[in-house]
């Protein structure tokens, strides 16, 4: 069983390049060019028409790309903004940089501070882009605030461990189980409190092993196997 990861103590494992656009993807439910286009950048359009989109995030590697658990929470969030309301990325960098701005952090997404005045501070400023009605604004920050659930903090206020949606259903009551740390199961999904990749999880269900027979070697419940199945599973089907 893989457990805590090590690393030299002048690396910042939050920072570390673990993920590639293709896994972000996987596991937090998003299409890979999207995942690209906030960490890259994009050029869609031909001729004339052609238009550049920069990054939203900054990617701990640029060439060839490959993504922190940092810029994995950055995502998380990023996705409540585009898959649950739509926003348009340019006004999301808009927002963003008004939020970095006036809380003096450079990366708000993974920071505490973003789950209190940033987050009222985005959906403010959001809402003056685009003329939202205060309902609207409601309406986006309580999908967010569902987002931001999913995201434990350190003692720094800084984003250490991310709770990865396992179903279809975005809710603040969808199990937390299943968790990714950078220092646990090197950055790989892993079950709270085991520290057993879900993967292996994964595959020794689909091998025949029961879900009982599995909780009892793992000292779990079976909602916790059938969890970390469901996860996985879904990962292989998005791959």
């Amino acid at each position: 069983m893989r457990a805590l990861q090590q690393y030299p103590l002048e690396i910042e494992p939050r920072s570390v390049p673990l993920y590639s656009a293709r896994d972000a993807a996987r596991y937090l439910k998003l299409p890979v060019s999207t995942v690209v286009a906030w960490s890259q950048g994009t050029t869609y359009g031909t001729g004339a028409s052609r238009r550049r989109f920069e990054p939203v995030i900054t990617a701990a590697q640029a060439s060839p790309l490959s993504l922190s658990f940092a810029n994995l929470v950055e995502i998380h969030v990023l996705g409540s903004l585009r898959r649950e309301n739509r926003l348009k990325l340019d006004n999301i960098r808009v927002a963003m940089h008004y939020v970095q701005e006036r809380l003096g952090v450079d990366r708000p997404l993974i920071h505490q501070e973003f789950q209190t005045d940033g987050l009222h501070l985005f959906v403010e400023q959001f809402g003056k882009l685009i003329n939202a009605s205060m309902r609207g604004q409601e309406a986006l920050r309580d999908v967010v605030e569902i987002y931001l659930h999913r995201v434990e903090v350190d003692e720094d206020g800084m984003a250490r461990r991310l709770f990865p949606f396992t179903r279809r259903e975005v809710t603040r009551e969808t199990p937390r189980f299943v968790a990714i740390d950078p220092v646990v199961s090197y950055g790989r999904p892993f079950i709270v409190g085991r520290g057993v990749p879900t993967e292996v999880i994964a595959d020794r269900y689909f091998a025949g092993d029961s879900a009982s027979v599995l909780a009892i070697e793992y000292s779990c419940s079976n909602d916790v196997i059938e969890e970390a199945v469901r996860c996985e599973a879904g990962f292989r089907e998005a791959a």
